[in-house]
């Protein structure tokens, strides 16, 4: 049985271990999937910020400059999925007023405007004030198919016009939401379209994303957000309660099903200890009763009056244990002290206690030295329970001591109550197991190989207070133990 139990202990174990493995691993991968969707809206919000400030340049550009104009001429050459494009960007400096010959500020109309770009044709076509013109050229290979060229060569008209700034972007960055690290640099390659690097560490998320504002100048702003793990745990907050509740309720299920099997288990050595007490206790006036019984049935042994008057007496002594012992395992049954019943009377305290002291049954390899004060006082009590109280205290002397122990008991009076010491050299108990040592079934931890229930300190402690007294200990670990009785008179 023993085994089986040590089995089911160790796969319950097992049981809850993998389990709570499985839930860390599954609340990994489902914060992993929640953190890659933050990053996707994070990389979505940075190319609405974006785009955003894109169009805030294009609105200042036609107000900084609205008579520039830019003519681009560029040919391409289509090679199975890439393109190669050879690109050439003119830029004048005249003034368009100057060359219409109208006052500054004034909208010019659409024909006023084909005309200068006329002129501008005319002046790359002949030659002529090439002082008022400055070129940009781009060779670009491996083009992918749906690259937009006009678009590149606007991007790079508009960071003329209107230069990418750090300020710039970071303002609408902040304006939805994000402030994130930004750097502009020049990278040594083309960067065709925005590129998201994702996160590395599930303990320190952080997205990257590349973006190009120039490509044709292999201009981009390089923008590192780091995610903050409330973000994440945000979008899983429901599923991480619940997770967390169930794994708790498990978790508490298999807890008390190991506690329930422990529990049980311990049940089943006190019924074992139970029943062994019980008998041992029991065989001891039964053997005298029957011994007795045998003298009686002995002629010659009972002719003798005095003899017969000796058997008498060990049988009444032997009936008075066995009841005695009865009544305490009736007494013990009770959950409240007050149900037990008393038989007070007035008897000497010392004389009792001497008297309790000489019928304990002290084992062959104990020696064991009394020290009982004389005393005249007298106590109001129920003699049986009183002996038990005494006895079960000298015999908890006896049981927990090395093979020799000096047991001191002395008793005092007060004007209202009677205050019984006994003091033992035994082993002592620890100072974590004071609190608990008078509850019912429990045992110090270094005492399971001796045999015992762990009955007798409660039962003693429901017979003082069935009297209406207290009783208190004061121990020291390798230095013997102090019981204080106070019962009121």
């Amino acid at each position: 049985m023993k085994i089986r139990i040590k089995i089911l202990y160790i796969a319950t174990i097992c049981a809850i271990i993998t389990f709570l493995c499985m839930q860390a691993y599954w609340l990994y991968v489902r914060y992993d999937y929640a953190l890659t969707q933050t990053e996707t809206d994070v990389y979505k919000s940075v190319m609405s910020a974006a785009e955003s400030y894109h169009n805030t340049r294009n609105s200042l550009k036609s107000s900084r400059n609205p008579e520039n104009r830019i003519t681009d001429n560029y040919n391409t050459n289509i090679s199975g999925d890439t393109v190669t494009a050879n690109i050439t960007t003119w830029q004048y400096h005249l003034n368009a007023y100057d060359i219409l010959g109208k006052p500054r500020g004034q909208e010019l109309t659409n024909l006023e405007k084909k005309h200068v770009a006329r002129e501008i044709l005319d002046i790359i076509d002949n030659g002529r004030k090439r002082d008022t013109l400055s070129a940009k050229e781009f060779t670009l290979t491996g083009v992918p198919r749906n690259f937009d060229i006009m678009g590149a060569l606007a991007e790079t008209r508009l960071d003329d016009i209107c230069p990418f700034t750090e300020a710039g972007i970071d303002s609408c960055l902040r304006h939805s939401g994000i402030a994130a690290d930004i750097t502009l640099s020049t990278l040594d390659t083309i960067l065709w379209s925005p590129a998201l690097s994702r996160h590395t560490s599930v303990f320190d998320p952080t997205v990257e994303i590349a973006l190009p504002y120039d490509i044709l100048e292999k201009q981009a702003a390089v923008i590192v957000y780091h995610i903050p793990a409330s973000e994440v745990l945000g979008r899983i907050w429901g599923v991480l309660l619940i997770t967390v509740i169930v794994t708790l309720m498990l978790v508490t299920c298999l807890c008390l099903q190991i506690r329930t099997i422990v529990h049980q288990q311990r049940l089943d050595t006190m019924r074992n200890n139970f029943v062994t007490t019980m008998i041992h206790e029991l065989k001891r006036p039964i053997a005298t009763l029957k011994m007795c019984v045998s003298a009686l049935d002995n002629e010659r042994l009972s002719a003798d009056i005095a003899n017969r008057r000796s058997i008498l007496a060990d049988s009444r002594e032997a009936l008075d244990n066995l009841s005695g012992y009865f009544s305490k395992l009736r007494d013990i049954t009770f959950n409240d002290s007050t149900l037990i019943p008393l038989n007070r009377s007035r008897f000497n305290a010392s004389q009792a206690i001497r008297r309790t002291a000489a019928m304990i049954s002290i084992p062959s390899d104990k020696e064991v030295r009394y020290s009982i004060a004389e005393s005249d006082i007298t106590i109001d009590a129920d003699p049986i329970h009183f002996a038990n109280i005494i006895g079960n205290l000298i015999e908890n002397a006896i049981k927990y001591s090395p093979q020799q122990v000096d047991i001191t008991i002395s008793t005092a009076a007060s004007e209202h109550n009677v205050t019984i010491t006994i003091t033992d050299t035994g082993f002592g108990i620890s100072s974590k197991d004071l609190d608990r040592i008078f509850d019912k079934y429990f045992r110090a931890a270094d005492t399971n190989h001796t045999p015992g229930m762990g009955l007798g300190l409660s039962y003693v402690k429901m017979l003082v207070e069935a009297h209406g007294g207290t009783i208190s200990i004061s121990s020291r670990k390798g230095c013997g133990s102090t019981f204080t009785i106070d019962i009121p008179q």
